[in-house]
């Protein structure tokens, strides 16, 4: 067209034309990114896996990309994004877990001195991954030191410890947890009172070949604990030594497999309120001149009137969100889902109330129709019963980097590529967003959801596989990483709503 003609082209209709590609713009440009995705998962190849995603522009909270996401899947470790968020919601992220020693002198003649230790069901307790502590990393010192803080305060002479758990009930073990792998760390019991990260550390040392393998060290220095010693040292081989906790005799331990120089088993413990109560007696034993209280745990409508708080001890939710996020701790994620619960209700911490209470905090937040579309079981996802759509599970993420109030604290709990969970995460990919991420894995389970986020653009995603094999053509794992790959190449080259917070 001659430039003349251009010039007389009406300025009204050159306008809308302008006004009208300008609109098309987002569309298109949401149409691209689908397209991607579509094309990353025809040359999957998944086999009979099942697969759902869903992307949210966040500033927006826009689905623009999805794919069977409204479908219900098991969202494992992912469904601790969830837990996450309530807490921030609900808690706020300057929140505190606070365990108190308190010191109750005798009222009556026969009546004992006692110490009473109050849970918040804190899971960060001796932990020595919060304490920074050395390997091995506690000493019965140690233990008063950081769990009585005697090292601050003089301890009165008692003659009973009462360890108050009724935070929350004592149902310690989820129904639904697989009952096979109950020894493990990653299904520790949940307490009103926790300590260590509810295991034990047990050493082995490898002898003369083909004899027993040496109890080298136990941590903490549980000395009421026995084992029943099956080893056999090898010079070598595979390690194949394990430990078995047989539920009728739960302090009396079975040690098995071969062990070539030096290795490490951990064990989850049993009742770990009382577990804590009996090595805090006897680490209070071991001090000279210090009688060994006797230990019993706090009974229903107990009170403790004109006892006094000698020491507290206090850990930031920041510590404890980054336990669940970056490590996928699950004793943390289902100690912050009942502490949540006691702190809305005002009795003790439950699953079954704690669900309730969890689809509430939805409903507040997110809408009823949000509440009504998911099923919760627990709060770290290790039960197989927890249902949530990716739709739901993105726009949830969007909401938490949007709230002015949660943004900074939720994303700075995520792990971030090379961090945590996704510390082998993404190799061979050029990913030039910033990724923060939680993923998840079940038997047939491969989930991951979080942000992609350039400079104060970002998306929100959630994949989730259920029935997925390691088989496939394409292992599930590296589907979330072609498709986030995607997400990435995109974001750097569309036009998206600024990032909230």
């Amino acid at each position: 067209m001659p430039a003349t003609t251009a010039r007389r082209f009406p300025l009204a209709v050159l306008s809308a034309l302008i006004l009208i590609a300008l609109a098309a713009s987002p569309a298109q440009a949401q149409r691209n990114l689908q397209a991607r995705l579509d094309q990353v998962m025809s040359g999957a190849q998944i086999g009979e896996a099942v697969v759902g995603y869903a992307v949210v522009d966040i500033g927006s909270r826009r689905q623009i990309a999805g794919y069977q996401a409204d479908r219900l899947f098991i969202p494992a470790s992912n469904q601790k994004l969830l837990t996450a968020g309530a807490a921030l919601l609900t808690l706020g992220p300057d929140y505190t877990f606070t365990t108190a020693l308190l010191a109750q002198p005798a009222t009556n003649p026969g009546d004992p001195d006692r110490l009473i230790l109050v849970g918040s069901g804190d899971p960060a307790l001796g932990d020595p991954v919060i304490l920074g502590l050395g390997d091995p990393p506690l000493s019965p010192a140690e233990v008063i030191d950081h769990l009585a803080a005697a090292g601050h305060v003089a301890l009165p002479a008692a003659t009973e410890l009462v360890i108050d758990d009724r935070v929350f009930d004592r149902e310690t073990v989820h129904p639904s947890w697989p009952s096979n792998q109950l020894q493990f760390w990653y299904c520790a019991e949940v307490a009103g009172v926790n300590f260590h990260t509810n295991t034990l550390d047990v050493y082995l040392r490898a002898g003369g070949a083909g004899s027993r393998a040496t109890v080298e060290t136990v941590v903490p220095d549980a000395q009421w604990v026995q084992f029943n010693n099956r080893t056999r040292s090898a010079r070598r081989g595979d390690q194949t030594a394990g430990i078995t906790k047989p539920p009728t005799t739960p302090w009396r331990h079975t040690l098995a497999g071969n062990v070539v120089n030096r290795v490490k088993i951990t064990v989850s413990v049993h009742d770990p309120a009382e577990f804590t109560g009996r090595l805090l007696a006897q680490s209070i034993g071991a001090i000279e001149g210090s009688e060994t209280p006797s230990v019993r745990l706090a009974q229903p409508g107990e009170s403790f009137e004109g006892a006094r708080k000698i020491a507290a001890i206090h850990t930031g939710l920041d510590k404890i969100l980054d336990r669940v996020l970056v490590n996928s701790h699950n004793l943390y994620a289902e100690a912050v889902f009942k502490h949540l619960d006691h702190r809305i209700s005002g009795q003790p911490g439950s699953w079954s109330s704690g669900a309730a209470q969890m689809r509430a905090i939805i409903a507040e937040h997110m809408g009823p129709d949000a509440a009504a579309s998911v099923r919760i079981s627990d709060g770290s996802g290790m039960s197989r019963d927890n249902r949530l759509t990716p739709a739901f599970l993105a726009d949830w993420v969007a909401a938490m980097v949007s709230k002015p109030d949660t943004a900074r604290a939720f994303l700075d709990a995520m792990p971030s590529v090379g961090e945590g969970t996704l510390r082998n995460r993404f190799q061979g990919l050029d990913i030039d967003s910033d990724v923060y991420a939680k993923s998840g894995y079940l038997r047939g389970v491969y989930t991951l959801s979080g942000v992609v986020r350039a400079g104060s653009r970002g998306l929100a995603f959630s994949i989730l596989v259920n029935d997925g094999s390691p088989n496939s053509r394409v292992h599930p794992k590296r589907l979330h990483e072609l498709l986030i790959d995607e997400m990435d190449d995109w974001l750097l080259r569309e036009q998206a709503a600024p990032l909230g917070g």
